[in-house]
């Protein structure tokens, strides 16, 4: 997750919209859902991309931030009043 949450930083928005995708794909197990929102400064990167992204780097945070959780679990969100602009 660190290498992804890495690449979500970096200046090249090819490579956070890939980062943002392949944390997508991840996130559709919850268990992995769980380990990004622990990785340091992931969720925070989540939304500068949501906020400051291309079309295609916004869709993909959105995404990574959204995929459905396994039927009765519980995971954490970023709340959508976090994506706004401050």
């Amino acid at each position: 997750m660190a290498v992804l949450v890495a690449l979500l930083r970096e200046e090249s928005a090819v490579g956070k919209e890939d980062a943002a995708g392949a944390l997508w794909s991840l996130a559709v197990n919850a268990d992995n859902q769980v380990a990004i929102a622990k990785e340091e400064g992931a969720l925070a990167a989540l939304v500068a991309l949501l906020r400051e992204g291309s079309a295609v780097g916004k869709e993909k945070a959105a995404g990574a931030q959204s995929s459905p959780s396994a039927p009765g679990t519980k995971r954490p969100r970023i709340p959508s009043s976090s994506w706004a602009a401050p």
